[in-house]
C-alpha cells in the first residue's frame, strides 16, 4: 500500500506487514515520498511513484533504491516530478 509515509507491504497469509521507508536522496530522514502508485516488474524490482520526487525503483532483495527524477532542461527525464500512474 502506497501512504503519505512510504510503503506497507501486507502479508495476509502470515499475518504480518512490514514498512518500506522511501526517502528520495537530499530529503531529512523525517520527510518520506509520499507514494501513489506502485508496479512490479518482471526482474521482482517495484516502482514507486511519488507525488513530489519523480520515480524510484526499489530492488527488495538488496533494499537499494535508484531515483529517476525530474530535471529541468533535461529531456530523457521526467517532465514532472509527481509519477500518480
Amino acid at each position: 500500500l502506497g501512504t503519505n509515509h512510504g510503503v506497507l507491504v501486507l502479508a495476509p497469509d502470515r499475518r504480518s506487514a512490514r514498512w518500506i521507508a522511501v526517502r528520495a536522496p537530499g530529503t531529512a530522514d523525517d520527510e518520506s515520498a509520499m507514494v501513489r502508485v506502485i508496479v512490479a516488474d518482471p526482474d521482482g524490482r517495484w516502482w514507486f511513484g511519488t507525488m513530489a520526487h519523480g520515480l524510484a525503483r526499489h530492488d527488495p532483495g538488496t533494499g537499494d533504491f535508484e531515483w529517476f527524477p525530474e530535471r529541468a532542461g533535461d529531456p530523457a527525464s521526467l517532465w514532472h516530478h509527481t509519477v500518480l500512474a
